[in-house]
């Protein structure tokens, strides 16, 4: 029925049902098997802002794609009455929505890496000097000094060092110990 619709020249918009766990950052659809084979173009929708925030943004991804479509859009609305809010609605420019998408991923990032970023923060600023990875390694081990460690392995502090570097501290290559990569504290506020 819905195929001799859309020969007709008829759009035929589907709502399907996703988890609210996400895996590998992406949508895992419910129920939509059947649905997902059928179709022609297929968009997700993953919430761009938290709950609280006044104004709400969504990211329209194509997750399916049978013709010239758009990847990515990015609409916003103001939380207000159904009425106001459907009112409210505007599309994001491609600046913006890059500049919101990386808050959000550097925001996903820091709530990974919590723990990581504490027992990193605290060394460097006690050691008042940049640190290779080997020294940031090698003060994991001290579970007396540092409790937090305990939360993570090393594995997990490699992948934090190099996915938080710009972010919360920044890597650059000490040329007075052998060109080693170094670590220090991006300063807040700069």
């Amino acid at each position: 029925v819905l195929r001799n619709l859309v020969a007709k020249n008829a759009t035929v918009i589907l709502a399907g049902h996703a988890n609210k766990h996400l895996v590998n950052d992406k949508l895992v659809f419910e129920g939509m098997a059947d649905v997902m084979n059928d179709i022609d173009c297929m968009y997700a929708l993953y919430k761009m802002t938290g709950k609280g925030s006044h104004d709400q943004v969504v990211e329209f991804r194509n997750e399916k794609d049978r013709g010239n479509n758009i990847q990515k859009v990015s609409y916003g609305y103001t939380k207000k009455s159904y009425l106001d809010m459907i009112n409210s609605v505007y599309k994001l420019d491609n600046e913006s929505a890059r500049q919101l998408h990386d808050q959000k991923e550097r925001s996903l990032l820091m709530d990974k890496h919590e723990s990581e970023i504490l027992f990193v923060r605290s060394i460097l600023a006690a050691s008042k000097k940049p640190l290779n990875q080997s020294q940031i390694l090698k003060a994991h081990k001290d579970k007396d000094k540092y409790p937090v460690a305990e939360e993570f392995g090393v594995r997990q502090l490699r992948s934090a060092l190099a996915e938080l570097n710009g972010i919360t501290w920044k890597a650059d290559r000490n040329k007075n110990s052998n060109n080693a990569v170094t670590y220090s504290l991006i300063k807040q506020g700069v």
